[in-house]
């Protein structure tokens, strides 16, 4: 039952990695059977880590990365100076030479600057 009620995946803290590492390196493979919140690739990684005395890399956050700024200020420009429609931005982007973007980012990225163009293409 107790699996069924918790999250999908469970974040752990540094404290608690570190925590685990400490508890659970000198046990060796029997760790594979004690540890069960995280993989034993997951742990032997974290091992390794801990081996060099370095701390963990810089971890990215869960989920698709931002825009760069760099299309962002592309696609708010392209709206202001054109008028140009969700459908229609992605398209011009792509004939420039940037990379495609979907309509619905357009969308959003107008939609945090105040810019609202029609839906018609």
């Amino acid at each position: 039952m107790l699996p069924d009620r918790l999250p999908k995946r469970l974040r752990v803290t540094v404290q608690e990695r570190r925590w685990l590492v400490k508890l659970g390196g000198p046990l060796g493979s029997a760790m594979r059977q004690l540890v069960t919140i995280v993989t034993p690739r997951t742990f032997a990684r974290w091992l390794k880590r801990q081996g060099k005395g370095s701390t963990a890399k810089r971890q990215r956050k869960p989920g698709r990365p931002r825009t760069p700024d760099e299309i962002r200020d592309w696609v708010v420009r392209m709206a202001r100076e054109t008028g140009g429609s969700y459908s229609r931005i992605p398209g011009e982007l792509k004939t420039a030479g940037i990379r495609a973007i979907a309509k619905s980012r357009v969308k959003n990225i107008l939609k945090v600057h105040g810019l609202a163009p029609g839906l018609s293409g």
